[in-house]
């Protein structure tokens, strides 16, 4: 599946599908996979070239793993995460979306959100990209939604500056470009 988005960036994305909270983890050609599930979705995402996984870190926030450039001791100036939900009955991706914007804008009452058009192929639905600046805490920060029949994933990219911001979000790039969608079922998955 494709996605493209429209915009300050437009660059094709080979994207597939969701999270929760659970993960494995395998290593085949060097390459550190992250598989994340829930009751609705199964997906995996690849951790960028360059880039650690920090899946201690990011399980105290609730998360399956932090990602974030080699060079950094943690997680706190640049980072990348992935992480899905089930759908509950009636719930769009508008609606999800708009309970996101408001969750963070208690927290961030003067913060900036501009959508980019988002265009994908089954079995994403809708998507679109939030940007969310003038955030206290961090320069800028990105936000990837999907859709699905029975679930939302978000792909989220963030840096404590512009410079931090502009020169690792290639690898925010690479790390949805590796987004595999692998089902619904976390059952039929293990029997693979």
């Amino acid at each position: 599946m494709w996605v493209r988005f429209e915009g300050m960036r437009t660059l094709p994305y080979l994207l597939l599908f969701i999270a929760s909270f659970h993960a494995y983890t395998q290593s085949s050609d060097q390459k550190a996979w992250t598989i994340i599930h829930g009751d609705k979705h199964v997906f995996k995402v690849e951790t960028p070239h360059d880039w650690v996984r920090d899946t201690e870190s990011a399980q105290k926030s609730g998360l399956v793993a932090f990602f974030y450039p080699k060079e950094f001791v943690t997680w706190n100036k640049v980072y990348a995460f992935a992480h899905g939900y089930d759908k509950t009955e009636g719930e769009t991706l508008k609606t999800f979306k708009e309970n996101n914007i408001s969750r963070m804008r208690k927290r961030y009452p003067e913060m900036e959100v501009n959508e980019n058009k988002a265009v994908g192929n089954p079995p994403i639905l809708r998507s679109t990209m939030l940007t969310f600046t003038n955030l206290t805490d961090r320069y800028k920060e990105e936000a990837v939604y999907l859709e699905t029949e029975t679930s939302f994933v978000v792909l989220v990219y963030a840096a404590s500056t512009k410079d931090y911001f502009d020169k690792y979000v290639n690898g925010f790039d690479e790390f949805i470009q590796n987004f595999k969608y692998l089902g619904t079922n976390i059952e039929e998955f293990r029997k693979k």
